[in-house]
């Protein structure tokens, strides 16, 4: 068929197979660039609806276990090949046997072994009842190993077990199905009764869903059928007769989409999509995948031999499975469990052993997971095992005797634990879940304790540590010798810096960008794995804010990434979004950093890395000056030892270190001290609400705010020795030390005083002024790929001719929407043109909205200004102008590139469609016409709204009396923020007023700024 310098294709026809099979051979070139040529050929080649297969050399590795040896695996390298496997669609077919497939046959160190070769598949395999496996066979005599692929059709044929379907639950006659058959009375204990009725509902439910719901697929294509076959009839007019039966048949349809997307959502079992876009193709697609992974091709036996008979695979299931919880115990002596002291009263005890009452028992049933896993008998049940409060209660009781066992270490004869800096605390182990660092000396004492304390943990509590996955750390220069000691000792290899810990890279020296290389991959991977074409951009943003954002999320609250990490990632998240063609990434019509800021200022809500890297940084910051934590206790002695951490230099140090210093002075300002017993620092410490005293003052000290309080009273003569009189009158106003409690941190920005991730973002992040048209585009009941085309077509970044031409792209332009030629600019689109103009007058004039001008931002505004009758024309009014541009954009699609004729009236229907449907799902309890237009805004314009009046007005103080009224206010909260108030006598005459500004501040802190500054003045 086709072919290039590094590959070829072949179409193949088989009797088994009812698709032609096109297969392309692949010897890639041994450099980057060379490679890329073959990439850019492989998608111009890509067949269309075809099972494509796609095996060979790649010479390219793609994780970085698929390489031992030689130097660090580099995501770069596997990057443009991973994008090339997302924009043709294909996936990795998996092998069995050796992870590798290449090696240079050189010995020692400088042995390297990869797995450059594999088998890819599209998605049309997804499509066919064939099972392809992939088989790494013996290398020799070459340096590649020859890949045996097997096809078989021996998929998961089995008859298929009841499933319990969430749809049915949506059909009104359901519940009383149920209710009959579970109302007829059955003998026996209650376990056996709900067994039973479980067992005789089954085919009731069955007998049921076939004669009253059917085929969620054929109810779609029908419903499909008459709606197509009614508008046909409408395109010459049509009575209101015939509109009627239309808007009727197009609720089915809704009906039977939404039942069908309900039911393929349950079977993919994917959890992150919100409502708003339809993607029933893509759980399709999901659905597919974990039906052709759930068959078991070949499985290991006890001796790490593959087995791949259908016989020898069930049976070694079973042996294996029997053998593993038909395993003995050996006796463990409960001398461990002495470490922690009794915690359970006699109370508890008698609580604990009560039975659970109704209520109990109903709200852990009410919250199982309806979308999860059924059980054998058809209905969920995976809930009553996560929801299950004992294991993880016993596995914290597990991890808290090794975590005292282990701090008990020191206190062991010949114990020597890991050397820390004079001053710090000693550190025996730090733990999280199951994974758990020691720190020890490298005597043998030492270890031989550590030893001894991991083997009594292991027999009391029933739990095995995995020598294979353990590793011990040690100085690069550490001598072999010591290194076998070490070893023999502890039975785990040793395993050089860098290592991964928590997914955090752990090393000793210069950062790397190849340390946090497997974050890159794994964003690249699960990307690759979604299948983006199948993807509109509004879930695409889904994706991106909720599930790639947080991947590396984790990864910054306490690692420092380069920049350059940063820019590659969300290179990869943009690249995403906007999606990519055969020849490579599409145009990025909005800048990333454009995209990171709130809908109101014309983004997507989405965040910067940077900024999320800053706003962990403040909280690592808050998190050190709180000092309550192991990690806060040992930096502080690291770092701080007898000075205030404001004094301490950033430019040595950890990177920990250097990255807390850099955002110092932006987290000290939002910083607050609440003072109690005065042990504040008197010039470093915000305690009185305007900054620290260092900040304003060039001759400062070390004081605590109680060494200026003599006799529970201000010491005004010391005080007035270091500050000049201005600030002493701000000291004195406020209230003295007083009581023995520590002098409280508190954070400025929020309420409650406590820290949050979120006010820390708002800090740092950039912000620009926001606009009410950005603001209005973006409604809950609007689906996302309308809210984001709209954000495209108010930003004039649309794909449109004199678009086009700004960006060199130069053609003929007309308009295909109007009757004579015009050039097809934004305005004409969606203004001026004969289409646009024709349905803004269709939806405007029969309501009386009226304009001035003609440009499509001065229609959108005339629909959202002024105050309306009720919610239900708030909400028409502002959907309106969405759905007449997504709509008037559809149809211009429609006409230039699939040959449609489509007329403006038809237009008017499908957007008065989408209307109905939006408002129903956005008021359940409404019942509208859907005759006309004109016959469902009267209709909905009638409806009062419930109005209450409230009166407010000045109430005068009591006589002799002055009353002070101030307000605060912020622009952004938190932003610019200012206040004012006024003092008035009892009569109502003024005695003072005044304004100030505030800085940066919330609303709720503007608010009190005034308050205290205007009673201030009073004073």
């Amino acid at each position: 068929m086709t072919e290039g310098d590094q590959f070829f294709s072949l179409e193949i026809c088989h009797p088994h197979v009812s698709v032609p099979i096109t297969v392309t051979a692949v010897y890639a070139a041994s450099t980057l660039e060379a490679r890329r040529v073959l990439w850019d050929g492989l998608l111009q080649c890509q067949p269309h609806h075809k099972l494509w297969i796609v095996v060979g050399d790649f010479n390219v590795v793609v994780e970085p276990w698929e390489k031992r040896g030689g130097r660090p695996f580099r995501v770069v390298e596997a990057s443009d090949f991973v994008e090339c496997m997302g924009s043709a669609g294909l996936f990795d077919g998996g092998f069995s046997g050796p992870n590798f497939t290449w090696c240079n046959n050189r010995h020692g160190r400088a042995r390297i072994w990869k797995r450059l070769d594999r088998l890819l598949l599209n998605a049309a395999y997804l499509d066919i009842h064939l099972s392809v496996t992939v088989s790494h066979l013996a290398r020799h005599p070459s340096d590649h190993a020859p890949l045996l692929m097997a096809v078989s059709t021996r998929l998961d044929g089995k008859p298929r077990c009841f499933r319990f379907i969430n749809a049915w639950a949506d059909y009104d006659d359901f519940r009383g199905v149920v209710k009959q058959s579970w109302e007829q009375e059955c003998m026996g204990p209650p376990v056996h009764v709900l067994c039973r009725k479980l067992q005789r509902l089954r085919p009731i439910i069955q007998a049921w869903n076939k004669d009253r719901v059917g085929n969620f697929s054929n109810n779609v294509r029908k419903a499909e059928a008459e709606v197509a076959g009614l508008e046909q009839g409408m395109v010459g007019g049509g009575s209101d007769n015939e509109l009627l039966r239309l808007h009727q048949a197009q609720a089915r349809l809704n009906r039977a989409l939404a039942m069908e997307e309900v039911l393929w959502k349950q079977r993919s079992r994917v959890k992150w999509l919100q409502l708003g876009d339809r993607n029933t193709k893509f759980f399709h697609s999901v659905v597919k995948q974990r039906r052709m992974q759930a068959v078991i091709h070949g499985i290991q036996d006890s001796n790490h031999k593959w087995v791949t008979e259908d016989a020898r695979i069930g049976s070694e299931a079973v042996k294996y499975f029997s053998s593993l919880f038909s395993m003995e115990e050996d006796p463990a002596s409960s001398a461990t469990v002495g470490v922690i002291p009794k915690m359970v009263s006699l109370e508890d005890n008698e609580f604990l052993q009560n039975m659970p009452s109704f209520d109990e028992i109903q709200q852990v049933v009410f919250t199982m997971d309806v979308d999860s896993a059924a059980g054998s008998d058809g209905f969920t049940a995976r809930g009553l095992r996560q929801g299950d409060p004992l294991s993880p209660a016993l596995f914290i009781i597990g991890a808290e005797v090794l975590s005292r066992s282990l701090n008990n270490l020191p206190c062991c004869r010949g114990f020597q634990g890991f050397g820390v800096p004079r001053g710090c605390p000693l550190v025996t182990h730090l733990g999280y879940a199951d994974d758990v660092l020691v720190f020890s000396s490298a005597t043998t004492r030492s270890l031989r304790l550590v030893k001894r304390v991991l083997t009594d943990y292991e027999a009391v509590s029933g739990q095995r540590i995995n020598a294979g996955k353990s590793c011990f750390l040690a100085h690069p220069k550490i001598c072999p010798a010591k290194k076998l000691t070490i070893q023999r000792l502890t039975g785990f290899k040793y395993t050089p810096f860098p290592i991964k810990y928590l997914g955090f890279p752990l090393y000793c020296g210069r950062r790397k960008k190849e340390y946090f290389g497997g974050l890159c991959q794994a964003i690249l991977l699960r990307i690759q794995s979604w299948q983006n074409r199948v993807l509109s951009q509004g879930g695409k943003i889904v994706l991106v804010k909720h599930v790639l954002s947080s991947m590396p999320t984790y990864l910054l609250m306490a690692a420092s990434p380069s920049k350059s990490i940063f820019q590659e990632i969300e290179g990869m998240f943009s690249n995403f979004l906007w999606g990519a063609t055969e020849g490579g990434t599409k145009h990025h019509w909005i800048r990333w950093k454009d995209l990171c800021v709130s809908h109101a200022e014309g983004g997507v809500g989405l965040r910067q890395l940077e900024d999320v890297y800053k706003a962990f940084s403040i909280k690592l910051w808050w998190t050190f000056r709180a000092n309550s934590s192991l990690w806060a206790e040992f930096m502080h002695a690291r770092f701080c030892r007898q000075v205030h951490s404001n004094l301490v230099s950033g430019a040595k140090g950890s990177e920990v270190w250097r990255r807390m210093v850099k955002v110092r002075n932006i987290a000290e300002r939002h910083i607050g001290w609440i003072v109690r017993s005065g042990s504040a620092n008197f010039w470093f410490d915000n305690w009185l609400g305007s900054g620290g005293l260092s900040v304003r003052l060039d001759n400062v000290s070390d004081h605590k705010v109680a060494d200026f309080v003599q006799q529970d009273a201000w010491d005004v003569r010391r005080i007035l020795q270091w500050v000049p009189q201005e600030i002493a009158s701000e000291i004195v106003r406020e209230d003295p030390p007083a009581g023995q409690l520590p002098d409280l941190m508190i954070w400025r920005p929020e309420h409650s005083g406590r820290f949050t991730l979120k006010s820390a973002f708002s800090i740092v992040q950039h912000r620009s002024s926001p606009s009410p048209l950005f603001k209005r585009i973006w409604h809950y009941a609007v689906p996302l790929r309308i809210s984001f085309f709209l954000l495209r077509l108010l930003r004039e970044r649309l794909p449109l001719d004199c678009t086009l031409w700004r960006l060199g792209i130069h053609g003929p332009s007309r308009c295909v929407c109007c009757s004579s030629p015009e050039v097809e600019t934004v305005e004409h689109l969606f203004a001026a043109g004969d289409m646009a103009n024709h349905i803004w007058h269709y939806f405007g004039d029969a309501v009386g909205v009226a304009w001035t001008g003609s440009a499509f931002h001065v229609y959108m505004a005339a629909w959202w200004q002024g105050r309306h009758r009720n919610k239900f024309l708030m909400f028409v009014h502002q959907v309106i102008p969405l759905l007449i541009c997504w709509h008037i954009w559809k149809a211009r699609n429609g006409v230039k590139y699939e040959g449609k004729t489509v007329g403006g009236l038809q237009v008017c229907r499908y957007i008065f469609s989408d209307l109905l449907e939006m408002f129903r799902v956005q008021f359940l309890e409404c019942r509208v016409s859907t005759l006309s237009w004109l016959h469902f805004y009267l209709e909905i314009s009638s409806w009062n709204r419930a109005v209450s009046h409230m009166l407010v007005k000045w109430v005068r103080p009591s006589h002799g009396a002055l009353k002070l009224n101030t307000d605060g206010c912020s622009k952004g909260n938190p932003g610019v923020s200012g206040g004012g108030g006024v003092l008035r006598e009892a009569s109502g005459r003024l005695v003072m007023a005044f304004s100030c500004n505030f800085g940066i501040a919330s609303s709720m802190q503007a608010e009190a700024c005034a308050l205290l500054f205007g009673v201030q003045l009073c004073l």
